[in-house]
């Protein structure tokens, strides 16, 4: 994507087969790495990249500590990573 990318929270018991439908069907339209993945840990981001293989993603890790609402707080951690982090 030229002026937008996607950000996504996840964990490991999405990982099979929602997070790796969901990268291998933006690799199919997309030739980018503007897909973030929100993960809880390094943990879960090694255990996803292992399943992912060489599908085209980024990483992001969420070291706050994760409170009542996970989903909301890993999005807006992310999309506050991504505005400080890169061109979008």
């Amino acid at each position: 994507m030229k002026d937008s990318c996607i950000i996504a929270p996840i964990h490991a018991p999405h990982f099979i087969p929602y997070g790796i439908n969901f990268v291998q069907s933006y690799n199919k339209y997309y030739d980018d790495g503007d897909i973030f993945f929100i993960f809880s840990s390094e943990q879960e981001s090694a255990l996803f990249k292992s399943i992912a293989g060489d599908l085209k993603y980024q990483s992001i890790i969420c070291d706050e500590q994760i409170g009542p609402s996970p989903i909301t707080q890993k999005k807006l951690f992310g999309l506050r990573y991504v505005f400080n982090n890169s061109n979008f």
